[in-house]
């Protein structure tokens, strides 16, 4: 029966109201008249009208199933006014950055030199690859389509939500933040099944393996992976039967940090680091390596190795590349995990001084002008949104900016 009723539905949604009642008085006389022909000429009409009629059924049906179950559109992209296939490659140029669009309403905002391709535009999935740089991504929701953004070993998976990535792949600095929906990073050093992002959220991750050279330690590393802020695993000695699968052991013979780090294994990394000393590597190591310290105390959830090795590297290496990035890095730990949003800002402010248009710029002055309406200090925002849209004028957050500027008169 429900069956039925739920084709009846179909069917009289497809057929809508149906003749007048003129019409239908009409057509009465008309089979009231044909009675009186030869029986021949009526069995003649009588298959003619069941004929139309299985016509007219047949159509119903066939509307009403294209109504329930529309075909998947084909995704198209386009590219400063031209048509994108699938395959294709763009970069934003050094100035100013550009935004990627698609037929289905969602859209890649790319920063300056950021450069990402389309590996797959299909009805029912789409890959984007970033290359390089930063992108602001805005999926349309209710499309059905399933949404990936690789960045080197990193793949973020998304249906409907609007996130930023970042990917270096000289440093391999790889980060998400996720400021709508939920996504799914997965790959390299993250433990098994990935990690689950949602609004207000952030991941990062410095010197990832390539999936080739994560493959030969991906099972011993996927449970020791894990994302920031979780505690710092046990410091107990190795048990002398095998581990299980996963376990993060030390030994004598464990390789120094930096491999560790590379491997996923941040714990372990950290402990080899307390072995040497960390106030011994802070004072020799260079400026690559202590950034990569300190992300490797972050990812291992020792916030206060992780700050001290932040502000080793500013005060060895003043006014380097290095030094601004460790500002950036300060002001995430500052507003994510200790929720100081003076300090946050503070640092904020020391990057943009030291670093005013570089790569991670717009994003940092964007951070800012959040920080500061959020704390309700309206001049000074106006002043980071002017200087927001002076500096990046097409950069993927120039509209919240024009806002800002628009709200003061």
């Amino acid at each position: 029966m429900t069956r039925q009723r739920n084709l009846g539905e179909a069917l009289g949604a497809a057929l809508e109201a149906g003749p007048l009642p003129r019409t239908l008085a009409a057509q009465r006389e008309r089979v009231l008249a044909g009675l009186t022909t030869s029986s021949s000429q009526a069995a003649s009409k009588a298959l003619v009208l069941a004929a139309c009629a299985g016509l007219g059924v047949a159509a119903a049906v066939f509307v009403a199933v294209r109504r329930s179950n529309p075909a998947p559109e084909a995704l198209q992209g386009a590219w400063q006014g031209r048509s994108l296939p699938e395959a294709s490659r763009v970069a934003a140029p050094a100035e100013r950055g550009e935004t990627l669009s698609f037929s289905d309403g969602s859209r890649v905002e790319l920063q300056a030199r950021a450069e990402i391709a389309l590996s797959k535009l299909a009805p029912e999935q789409a890959r984007l690859e970033l290359t390089h740089g930063h992108v602001d991504v805005t999926i349309h929701k209710g499309t059905g389509r399933a949404w990936t953004v690789a960045a080197g070993p990193y793949s973020v998976h998304v249906v409907g939500t609007v996130f930023t990535v970042d990917w270096d792949a000289g440093s391999r600095l790889f980060a998400v933040n996720v400021r709508e929906g939920k996504v799914l990073v997965t790959g390299s050093d993250l433990r098994a099944g990935g990690v689950l992002l949602g609004p207000g959220e952030r991941l990062e991750r410095q010197n990832a393996l390539t999936e080739a050279a994560a493959e030969p330690a991906k099972d011993a590393a996927a449970t020791s992976a894990r994302p920031p802020d979780v505690p710092l695993a046990s410091t107990a000695e190795p048990p002398s039967s095998p581990p299980r699968p996963g376990a993060t052991v030390v030994s004598s013979s464990e390789p120094d940090f930096r491999t560790q780090a590379a491997r996923g294994n941040y714990a372990a990394a950290v402990l080899a680091a307390r072995k040497i000393g960390f106030d011994r590597l802070e004072a020799e190591l260079s400026a690559k390596d202590l950034l990569l310290l300190a992300n490797t105390a972050r990812y291992a959830g020792s916030a206060n190795e992780a700050r001290g090795a932040l502000l080793k590297l500013r005060e060895r290496f003043p006014g380097s590349p290095s030094a601004a990035h460790a500002a950036l890095l300060l002001a995430s730990q500052a507003e994510d995990r200790d929720k100081n949003q003076n300090e946050a800002e503070r640092w904020l402010r020391t990057f943009l001084l030291e670093s005013p248009q570089g790569e991670l710029a717009a994003g940092a002055r964007a951070r800012l002008l959040a920080l500061l309406l959020r704390r309700g200090a309206q001049t000074e925002a106006e002043q980071v949104a002017r200087d927001y849209l002076r500096l990046h004028p097409a950069g993927p957050h120039a509209a919240q900016a024009q806002a800002v500027l628009q709200a003061s008169h």
